[in-house]
């Protein structure tokens, strides 16, 4: 089925919603991700937040609360007013919120196949670059129902798509939720301020294009968008306050936020993550097949796309700067891989020094840059479903054997969240006597709960990660001798004989 490429019409709407559909669900079904069960990171609060509804108390007085302390550590305000929300409606039930994140996906998908499309590029290089965008080793944001970066990507899409339009018709209405979108993605996840800069240049981009670029007409593009500069400006302010001075902005430790980090400290790691994408990431393997095939026309390329060039460098090095500690794999590959898709894909299709043969390269470059992407979303599932079915396996063979007297030991440390899980998975299916191992020690925290504590070989079971599992660090300083192991996928238990 063709379009136009300069025109979308109601009919290439509703192909693009079914086509994504079919290939999200097709890929979310067959791998079993939405029926994997209970998963040790995020999910575990749909447990906590329904004990306390259980409890009686008001989702109100709830959100209020977990915002309170969501705040001592992250600026993300609207983040766990939505998770309580939808902990409110389904429950526990991880099946349909799994459907929820797989529609969401969906929708995503389509908010930047249309972005591409108002970019001007054809309905294939839409798809492409679409695929750039969410599919890879990121499209664990697909199935995971706790990183923001999904629900980010359409608003903050949504806010560039209406920014296209406006620019297409001149409404304001379309300017004003063009700014309201991109606002809102920073208030779900505090990263996406470092997007904002890069919205403020594409204002002057528009306004000078055609134009000799010179300081006189800069300065005129300024002033002709003043309102939303100015109005962009004052969302980094605001937002920058409250991280620095109400949140505290060396509260995350995997962000490099930190007043005791030096200047070369970010040179170092910003060079160490470019470093290390280029050599594992397949972006970075594209990005230097394209300087290989265009090594003669490099020159003209560069000079012809400079200013979509700076735009992609904005999007991106910040991103850079940021994660410096995390790294820049998984899901932190949203959202600096914007600039990449939106230069290496978007742009560079549409470059009319880009013809013949050299077109024919580009094209299979992209198209096994969408196939390596792909290779990595099966990866990812499969591993997501294979890790998902051992922990509920594991959990209903320690509920088959628990009494209520039966003392469980969790050793996942370093991640508390894991002991946490297990803790509260296991409390709502009646076995309260569950501790985490901490230096030599079980210890029943969460909750506070008694303050009680126990050696470890007083437990009766003992639940750790098995080598499989991406987490385990290496085996805890456990006696397991007395014990008959049992391994569920990536999750070992240990039962005493």
């Amino acid at each position: 089925m063709k379009f136009a490429i300069d025109k979308i019409t109601k009919k290439e709407i509703i192909f693009s919603i079914l086509f994504f559909t079919c290939v999200i669900f097709g890929i979310l079904l067959g791998f079993g991700t939405i029926t994997s069960g209970l998963h040790m990171v995020d999910d575990h609060e749909f447990w906590r937040f329904n004990v306390y509804l259980d409890e009686g108390q008001n989702l109100k007085d709830m959100i209020v609360e977990r915002l309170e302390g969501d705040m001592s550590w992250r600026f993300r305000p609207l983040y766990y007013p939505i998770r309580l929300i939808i902990s409110a409606i389904f429950g526990t039930n991880l099946v349909l919120m799994s459907v929820l994140k797989g529609m969401e996906t969906v929708f995503a998908c389509v908010v930047v196949y249309f972005v591409a499309r108002k970019l001007k590029c054809t309905p294939g290089y839409s798809v492409l670059t679409t695929f750039f965008v969410l599919a890879g080793s990121q499209s664990s944001i697909w199935w995971k129902l706790g990183p923001q970066e999904l629900t980010c990507t359409w608003m903050f899409g949504l806010g560039i798509l209406f920014l296209l339009i406006w620019r297409d018709n001149k409404k304001a209405i379309f300017n004003i939720l063009s700014i309201i979108f991109v606002f809102i993605s920073t208030l779900y996840k505090e990263s996406y301020v470092a997007l904002i800069p890069a919205v403020m240049l594409i204002y002057i981009y528009f306004d000078m294009d055609g134009k000799q670029v010179t300081w006189e007409n800069f300065w005129i593009a300024v002033k002709n968008n003043l309102c939303s500069e100015i109005a962009l400006g004052l969302i980094i302010l605001f937002e920058a306050y409250m991280i620095l001075f109400v949140v505290g902005a060396g509260n995350v430790s995997y962000i490099s936020a930190d007043d005791t980090t030096t200047l070369w400290f970010y040179i170092k790691m910003f060079l160490n993550n470019f470093r290390l994408h280029l050599r594992v990431g397949q972006q970075g393997f594209y990005v230097i097949t394209l300087i290989i095939i265009f090594r003669k026309e490099l020159k003209k390329l560069m000079l012809e796309l400079k200013w979509q060039f700076l735009l992609a460098c904005v999007m991106v090095l910040p991103q850079f700067i940021l994660y410096a500690k995390s790294g820049l794999e998984e899901r932190y590959v949203v959202p600096w891989i914007y600039g990449v898709a939106y230069f290496f894909c978007a742009v560079l299709s549409k470059s009319e020094l880009i013809k013949g043969q050299k077109r024919r390269l580009f094209n299979i470059a992209l198209a096994v840059l969408t196939a390596v992407n792909f290779l990595l979303v099966f990866y990812e599932a499969a591993y997501f479903t294979y890790r998902g079915k051992g922990i509920s396996a594991m959990f209903d063979a320690v509920c088959e054997i628990a009494t209520e007297d039966t003392k469980i030991l969790s050793a996942y440390y370093p991640y508390d969240e894991s002991e946490t899980t297990c803790a509260i998975y296991l409390q709502s299916r009646g076995i309260t006597s569950v501790y985490a191992y901490r230096d030599g020690i079980g210890t029943d925290w969460w909750r506070v709960g008694e303050g009680t504590t126990i050696e470890p070989e007083e437990a009766d079971i003992i639940l750790t990660y098995n080598f499989n599992d991406r987490h385990f660090v290496s085996e805890p300083d456990l006696d397991l001798s007395d014990y008959d192991i049992t391994i569920f996928n990536t999750m070992r238990m240990a039962v005493r004989k």
